[in-house]
């Protein structure tokens, strides 16, 4: 990747495939991603200065965002099993990583999600006049979002 140098630009990070770590370990890759986020609610506080009114903004309580994974859908049972436990009662938090890799296979990104579960996983539409690709979707509820690593 090139070195940043003032008044020129670095390029983007190219990402061919990411996978999720659960626990570091592996479960698949993905096609997409989205949900990566962090947000604050926008208080607005008007005082008084020197006989102005100033509108100032203050950050207030932070929300992190719900993170949509999808892939094709595969005979694995890790994440059925997973959400299982939480439709039986049982809120199972795990660390968990998302990966982004380039055309070489070499991690380019890396963001760590805190103590997620599976709010939802759903399975693929079944049409069998299709020839696409039988997706399978995940949304992970975490509690934080880190971005450990770019490049």
């Amino acid at each position: 990747m090139p070195t940043f140098r003032p008044g020129k630009f670095r390029d983007s990070v190219q990402a061919s495939s990411f996978g999720l770590d659960i626990e570091n370990d592996t479960v698949g890759t993905f096609r997409k991603c989205t949900g990566i986020s962090t947000k604050n609610e926008i208080i607005r506080e008007v005082k008084v200065v020197n006989g102005k009114t100033i509108v100032q903004k203050q950050p207030g309580q932070l929300t992190i965002g719900d993170i949509t994974l999808e892939r094709g859908y595969t005979d694995s049972m890790d994440l059925y099993n997973w959400r299982e436990e939480v439709t039986n009662g049982e809120v199972n938090r795990k660390d968990c990583s998302i990966v982004m890799y380039n055309v070489k296979e070499e991690e380019v990104a890396r963001f760590d999600l805190f103590n997620c579960w599976p709010a939802e996983l759903s399975g693929p539409e079944l049409d069998a006049s299709s020839n696409e690709v039988a997706i399978e979707k995940l949304v992970l509820a975490c509690e934080r979002i880190e971005r450990v690593k770019c490049g």
